[in-house]
């Protein structure tokens, strides 16, 4: 019953008036007051609201009073309400404002009576009587008006109620209606993306299916035929040959690798590393990848001694307070820390292996043990990852489970879901190296599971929630005369937790009329509150910033929890999201609430019935005694569970127990779209030499960032491994459509991104990027990493890549025009942005680097700063030993060929060359690279020269001294300018002559007559075939031929050195400036699409 309506009872409301009327008979001064005023502002500053005089005791005695208060009329336009309070002693005392502080009242002997609207000249209570009478008759008066008004009084302000409840209600569905109104906007915005995705991929698909269908309605015609039935005994029997095969070119490998390292290190040292490499080590012998994975790629390194220390949250995202409290608070708790942390959806197997790659440590917060996680677990150990198992609840114990009784309240098939789960959370925690805990009796329950080490963090009160409790602190707080005790429940399991404290409630609710229960989220109420049931609020579950404003509605809070071992290892954080906004808890004493709250100082402990009464009891009754208590847990909480408290004390023990023991030096990432296994043409060998030869000469750490084909690495994810070159990051790169790809991709970004955050580079050294594109620099450039860019070919010029129109000519461009290049593109039109994006890209580079003085001259030509373009010539390996040949006058003389078929290479001018040639005094070993591959591309019937003709498996850096040994003229009669020429330095240093066409780079360590000869660019034939008439005529000329010029070839351990400097320069300038880690904004709308 409100205030208003018990004052409409006649009877209650006559007594009133009548002991009013009593009071105003002569008294004695309650109060020696003295000479001077006394104002209880003085004495009560926190009070400073009041607005009353007194005055002093001559004054008093001149007007006949015993006490005089007269409310300004400030006090009465900004309160509208004033007091009047009646002494023992029949003094009526008036105040301007809201119930005076009951110190005030005790130390003068009163009591609070009830409030009332005063006139603006106030109320005077003195010996006078004909003051007294117009006192008296004025009291009558408003007596009578205000029992003539009540019904309406109350009519009135349960409308003023209803309004302000339905202003409020409005308030927050407005709010809650933008919040889905920007989360529909950004779904649609993604639905537009990914349409737009799909409509890409079906288009890229559509040809690729079509191919996909003809070429197995081709094979499947192929097995019906009779040959392939009829060759079966031989195709099982070659299988065979190239299994024995591979094994013997490993073994050969192997025995390779073991006479370099003796030489280096002694027979000793060999030995040790290939039994350590043959027993399983990590370990990677030069020239020699281990393949144990299922893919065919070497295994990978130890991530804690090869990647800066980064923590990966595999998390549970669908339970929100776990999802606060476990996962962006620890992310924001590690971060502080300096050390970056990402977090992914366990279900998301596939992102959460990608990321694996490029982490140091993964922490699997609330992740079941089904078998595709325990392979993902198995991956990350693989990868030497420190695999971490978090939890908040004690969910991995079926027996402690069974002891929470809320088990009970729930459905039969719910209840078994949950306990069949248990085995499969404990077999996760099992596996793990370690474990994470919310409470110390929580890693306890761990231990005696059989973990070996275990971490405590408890929950924090993150810095958002201190903003938001900040805010909402500063709303003028709902004065309707109500007080509200909260109880949140975040799940329908918490109904036992609930009955601990229900009867001690109900009391209070039926003691106290103006006292309501506000349930936040689902709950069971028992039916015995059906007496009370208008005063119990019910309000949903909804987004976390709307449940602490309907928390902080609330002056009591309380957190009844059943005792069991269950509940002793849940955490305290119902008591911090209350203590945060200043509001008083009465808790059970579980182990984590006992560590928190001090009895009576920030907050109270209940364990029966009687005592959960009495505690609320005692915080209704004395909002002072509310006041002090939830400002003292306020100030409890922001002392020792803040970030920072909660980082310094248990985050940062861990992390450092696990810090990254990377080597110093220099570090480099190589990006290039090729890399061992895949080692394919002329810039993948240089790319993979480099890595190979800084990682050797010491102060460099180089990894490299490469493709690989779909079907080992799922589409624009990574896999890392250990090549025997460098530490590898593999990107799935799948075959695009769309040509705007090709250059500027968008898809690898991300990946390519955690890669540079992971390998922490102090430069990036870019070579052949076709596929990955250009927007690898805009991340270099974000991350405020200086980059450097080995032009080994035209392709940041030209669409086609080498300058060679789709007649298969060269264009012979010396600066570039697009007029000329729309007509040997399929799509001209997009060759403006083309040519925009990719030299915006290039200008931004430290440095330019080209492998000859033709390239440097034709990137300067076409307006790229010469002082950023410098010569770095490539290197080639150096021969094994010295070759020993035949003499070519006592055998057939020996001409080796690389290009393979085709024009751009000069093989048709080659066979145009030898068929007018008369002799036969030769072989002519064409390389055919198809046939490392397992078939034959090159046929000797093709060529149909009057010598006789050899077709021989391409090359590799373990067989290239072997193939060169064999030759003792290499034609590279070449119709395109080349930026380099491997295979001509190749051929120089080991002593073979060199027979080139005019071909940009190839011919500048050629000196005319002495170690080869140059023919015309546009030679038809005629100059090539003469060169070598000349030396078919007198093959003597070769015997023990050595290049006196072979000691200016450029060997790969010259130019690592000369790289290594480079970069270092490059190192020195660079503006140091941390690693950006992602923002807020842009990490809740990447886990926002995870979800």
């Amino acid at each position: 019953m409100t205030a208003i309506e018990e004052l409409n009872k006649d009877a209650l409301f006559d007594d009133l008036v009548s002991k009013l009327l009593t009071a105003l008979a002569p008294r004695s001064i309650l109060h020696e007051i003295g000479d001077e005023a006394v104002d209880p502002r003085a004495r009560f500053p926190a009070f400073d609201d009041w607005s009353h005089a007194c005055v002093a005791e001559s004054d008093v005695a001149a007007a006949g009073v015993d006490l005089l208060v007269v409310p300004t009329a400030d006090s009465l336009r900004k309160f509208g309400r004033a007091g009047l309070c009646l002494s023992d002693q029949g003094v009526i005392f008036a105040v301007g404002g809201p119930e005076p502080p009951k110190e005030l009242l005790a130390e003068w002997g009163m009591c609070w009576v009830f409030t009332l609207p005063l006139p603006q000249e106030g109320w005077i209570a003195g010996r006078d009587d004909s003051l007294r009478k117009d006192v008296a008759t004025a009291l009558a008066s408003w007596a009578a008006s205000q029992r003539a008004a009540a019904p309406a009084m109350a009519v009135v302000a349960g409308y003023e109620r209803a309004l302000q409840d339905v202003a409020r209600a409005r308030d927050e569905y407005r709010l809650q209606f933008e919040r889905a109104s920007a989360e529909v906007a950004k779904s649609e915005l993604r639905i537009e993306s990914l349409s737009i995705s799909l409509a890409k991929s079906k288009h890229s698909l559509h040809p690729l299916s079509r191919r996909a269908q003809l070429l197995q309605e081709e094979l499947d015609r192929i097995k019906a035929s009779r040959s392939w039935q009829l060759t079966l005994p031989l195709r099982t029997g070659l299988n065979w040959l190239r299994r024995v095969h591979g094994i013997g070119q490993r073994m050969i490998r192997l025995s390779l690798a073991f006479v370099r390292e003796t030489r280096t290190g002694g027979f000793r040292h060999s030995f040790r590393r290939v039994r350590l490499f043959l027993s399983g080590s990590t370990i990677a012998l030069p020239g020699v990848a281990k393949t144990t994975r299922p893919n065919g790629l070497p295994d990978a390194g130890s991530a804690s001694q090869r990647l800066v220390q980064r923590v990966l949250l595999v998390a549970e995202l669908g339970l929100q307070q776990c999802l606060r409290y476990r996962v962006l608070q620890k992310r924001q708790l590690i971060q502080s820390l300096g050390i970056e942390c990402s977090v992914v959806n366990w279900t998301d197997v596939v992102a959460t292996r990608s990321l694996l790659q490029t982490h140091t440590i993964a922490i699997f917060y609330r992740v079941p043990g089904w078998p595709e996680q325990l392979e993902t677990l198995r991956i990350a150990k693989s990868l030497g990852v420190v695999t971490v198992w978090e939890v908040d609840d004690l969910i991995f114990d079926l027996q402690a489970y069974k002891t929470n009784s809320n088990l009970n309240d729930l459905d039969k098939a719910t209840r078994d879901g949950i306990l069949k789960g248990v085995p499969v959370y404990r077999a996760m925690m099992l596996a793990c190296d370690e474990c994470i805990a919310s409470t110390p009796t929580l890693a306890a329950e761990m231990r005696k599971a059989g973990v070996r080490h275990t971490h405590v963090m408890r929950n924090a009160l993150d810095a958002e929630i201190i903003r938001m409790a900040d805010r909402i602190r500063q709303l003028p707080r709902r004065t309707d005369g109500v007080i509200r005790i909260v109880y949140g429940s975040g799940s329908r399991s918490h109904d036992s937790d609930f009955k601990v404290a229900a009867e001690g409630v109900l009391r209070v609710l039926k003691a106290r009329y103006y006292v309501r229960l506000m349930v936040i989220g689902t709950l069971n109420i028992p039916p015995e509150y059906d007496s009370v049931k208008g005063q119990v609020e019910r309000l949903p579950l909804t987004d976390y910033e709307t449940y602490m404003e309907s928390l902080a509605r609330a002056d009591i809070n309380i957190a009844p929890l059943e005792a069991s071992v269950f509940n002793d290892a849940k955490s305290n954080i119902k008591y911090l999201e209350s203590a945060v906004l200043g509001i008083p808890s009465v808790c059970s004493p579980t182990e984590e609430y006992l560590y928190t709250v001090e009895h009576e100082k920030n907050g109270f402990l209940a364990t029966t019935p009687e005592e959960w009464e009495e505690q609320i009891l005692r915080l209704v009754d004395d909002r002072a005694l509310r006041s002090r208590v939830g400002e003292a847990a306020r100030q409890h909480a922001l002392a020792h569970f803040t970030p920072e408290a909660i980082a310094a004390e248990s985050v940062a023990p861990f992390l450092s127990s696990h810090q990254a023991l990377m080597p110093s030096g220099l570090r480099v990432l190589g990006v290039n779209i090729f890399f061992e296994p895949r080692s394919f043409g002329g810039a993948t060998i240089v790319a993979e030499q480099i890595a190979r030869r800084l990682n050797e000469i010491g102060g460099v750490s180089y990894a490299m960032f490469t493709s690989t084909p779909t079907h080992e690495v799922h589409p624009y994810k990574i896999i890392r491994y250990e090549s025997s070159h460098c530490e590898v990051f593999a990107m799935g790169l799948p075959p695009e459509a769309d040509p705007v790809l090709d250059f500027d991709n968008p898809y690898p970004v991300e990946e390519f991104r955690n890669v540079l955050r992971a390998w922490r580079p102090d430069v990036v050294h870019l070579h052949s990027i076709q596929g990955l594109g250009v927007q690898l620099i805009d991340v270099c450039e974000q991350e405020g990493i200086p980059f450097v860019v080995t032009l080994h070919d035209a392709w940041w010029l030209c669409a086609r890549q080498f300058m060679v129109t789709g007649e298969g000519r060269y264009c012979n461009q010396r600066s570039i025009s697009l007029d000329v290049c729309s007509r040997c593109v399929r799509d001209a039109s997009m060759l403006p942005y083309r040519a925009s994006r990719l030299r915006e890209a290039l200008s931004k580079a430290a440095l330019l680097l080209a492998p000859s003085a033709f390239s440097r001259d034709l990137y300067v030509a076409n307006g790229f700063d010469s002082n950023k373009v410098v010569v770095n010539k490539n290197g080639v390996a150096s021969p094994g030993s010295a070759l020993k040949r035949t003499p070519p006058s006592q055998r057939k003389l020996r001409f080796g060929f690389v290009g393979g078929e085709g024009v751009m290479k000069g093989g048709e001018m080659l066979k145009k060359a030898f068929r007018s040639l008369p002799y036969t005094n030769y072989e002519l070993w064409v390389v055919d690279n198809a046939l490392n591959l397992g078939w034959q591309s090159i046929h000797p019937e093709q060529w149909q020269v009057p010598g006789e003709t050899k077709i021989v498996p391409a090359y590799t850096q373990a067989t290239i001294d072997e193939f060169f040994g064999s030759i003792d003229v290499l034609l590279f009669p070449s119709r395109c300018k080349e930026s380099f020429g491997l295979a001509a330095r190749e051929a120089l240093v080991r002593d073979v002559w060199l027979i080139s066409t005019d071909a940009g780079g190839v011919v500048e360590d050629i000196v005319e007559g002495e170690n080869g000869a140059i023919v015309p660019f546009d030679d038809d034939g005629t100059a090539l075939a003469r060169e070598i008439r000349k030396l078919l005529e007198d093959p003597s000329r070769l015997d023990g031929f050595r290049n006196p010029h072979a000691r200016s070839i450029c060997l790969f351990e010259q130019q690592a050195r000369e790289l290594r400097d480079l970069f270092g320069q490059v190192a020195l300038r660079r503006n140091s400036r941390p690693m950006r880690f992602m923002s807020e904004v842009e990490f809740h709308e990447r886990l926002m699409k995870q979800m």
